[in-house]
């Protein structure tokens, strides 16, 4: 990565071939963006977030450009990378082609083809688990994103399937103008605005 916490301005940065794992926030760029981050790329990467039993309380969050973002996300892709993200406790775990999660952020004109999403918790409950194309959950804006998933899921310890979808698992707030290609849903759970 390039970062572990942005706070700045990350641009026209590539990652290529990395293998990039944490214990909560994990993304190929950097893990967590409170400012901008803007034609940055990420290629054949491996990216992962493992949280174990003895940091619990903390969400499970990786993204191919960022794991957690409250900032700005602009013109930023992904490409035939694998994006992993896995709770081993009763907690949340959130996985996206972009950004784990988006909390009162933006992310606009960004990319991806050929990339793998997947999202695991080893809860019982089903609802712990948020993969998405662009995003795992999101409660800011997303949009003009146009992704191409080669496969995606969301899955607990008894093999249910959580929230997942072609641009976002869940939705609270906003995605505009976005497309998608090879997973079959749009939103795994919506309670904001598709347009």
């Amino acid at each position: 990565a390039i970062a572990g916490s942005n706070l700045g301005i990350i641009e026209n940065c590539k990652a290529v071939s990395c293998n990039i794992t944490s214990l909560w926030e994990s993304g190929g760029i950097c893990g967590a963006n409170t400012k901008k981050v803007k034609n940055c790329s990420v290629e054949s990467s491996i990216i992962t977030c493992t949280v174990s039993s003895s940091t619990s309380s903390r969400y499970a969050l990786a993204g191919g450009i960022i794991g957690y973002n409250e900032g700005i996300i602009d013109t930023c892709t992904i490409n035939a990378s694998q994006i992993m993200s896995r709770h081993n406790a009763a907690n949340n775990t959130y996985v996206g082609g972009i950004a784990g999660k988006n909390e009162k952020g933006m992310i606009m004109n960004c990319n991806g083809m050929d990339y793998t999403i997947s999202a695991y918790a080893t809860s019982y409950s089903w609802d712990y688990t948020h993969a998405g194309g662009v995003v795992g959950a999101n409660n800011g804006t997303v949009q003009y994103c146009h992704m191409n998933i080669k496969s995606i899921s969301a899955k607990n310890r008894e093999d249910e399937n959580g929230y997942y979808g072609g641009i976002a698992g869940t939705n609270t707030s906003i995605i505009s103008g976005c497309s998608y290609e090879g997973c079959d849903r749009a939103a795994g759970k919506n309670t904001g605005t598709i347009v």
